[in-house]
């Protein structure tokens, strides 16, 4: 059984991946690999920006530190459609295998080095989702730029 604040964090972070694999689900074609707004990644590349970094995430749980070092290990496939949403299940699987690896009475003492910085359990989960956040509103941006509708998730729950 997996502790309270590991509960309402894979809530959080389950509707707001879930979020993410909808857009990557429903991304037209044309625009899966560029993008509308000048000096930023397309989706496929921002998607395997963010496999490679969740990769990071469920490092530093395992052990105490984030670093970006060796962020790409963490993805080597192709920028296709269906190869990053299996990637992006993996790096779920991954985060729970960390998750499950602290022991569940040291979460309120767990601390991570963030940069230098020390950061709780808390602290650094929020981090996660708000960096997915940022490249939603990012890829809000771009439908709107290039005219396609997002996913009804994302009309229903944030109105975009």
């Amino acid at each position: 059984m997996l502790h309270t604040e590991f509960e309402q964090f894979l809530g959080s972070w389950s509707f707001i991946r879930g979020m993410t694999k909808d857009f990557v689900k429903a991304t037209p074609n044309e625009f899966w690999e560029i993008s509308p707004l000048p000096n930023v990644s397309s989706i496929a590349k921002q998607v395997r920006h963010l496999i490679c970094v969740s990769g990071t995430y469920s490092r530093a749980l395992a052990t105490g530190k984030m670093s970006l070092t060796g962020k790409h290990d963490f993805y080597r496939g192709s920028l296709g459609r269906e190869e990053l949403l299996v990637a992006l299940e993996k790096s779920d699987l991954d985060l729970l295998a960390a998750l499950r690896a602290i022991e569940p009475g040291k979460v309120a003492d767990y601390r991570i080095d963030f940069f230098g910085g020390e950061i709780s359990f808390a602290e650094f989960t929020h981090v996660m989702i708000q960096h997915e956040s940022i490249h939603q509103g990012l890829w809000g941006a771009y439908a709107r730029a290039a005219g396609f509708p997002t996913p009804e998730s994302w009309t229903t729950n944030w109105k975009l």
